[in-house]
């Protein structure tokens, strides 16, 4: 009996081994989210000190909402008060190697 058959006549089984993959892979994605979670705490514990500034987790939060980016396009958000001021947070995170 093929492997096709076998699954044709025992439906019940190639779901199972369906769910197990998809557990497999979704196991694979949470390692993964949970890792891009840890080097957002840990960038948000470095820039704070590094910058000094009360608009650095807000422009951290929107470089990993939307990473790549023109840098005029931060001044639309409502804690980003000057341009000077976003070129001197974006030059700080450079200096991280962010």
């Amino acid at each position: 009996m093929t492997v096709r058959a076998h699954a044709a006549a025992c439906p019940g089984r190639a779901a199972r081994l369906r769910y197990r993959g998809a557990l497999r892979a979704s196991s694979g994605e949470h390692r993964q989210g949970r890792g891009i979670l840890e080097l957002y705490e840990r960038l948000k514990l470095e820039t704070l000190p590094l910058t000094r500034s009360r608009s650095a987790v807000p422009l951290l939060d929107q470089l990993f909402r939307q990473p790549i980016f023109v840098p005029s396009s931060l001044l639309d958000l409502d804690d980003m008060t000057s341009k000077p001021m976003v070129m001197q947070l974006l030059a700080k995170l450079r200096l991280l190697a962010f």
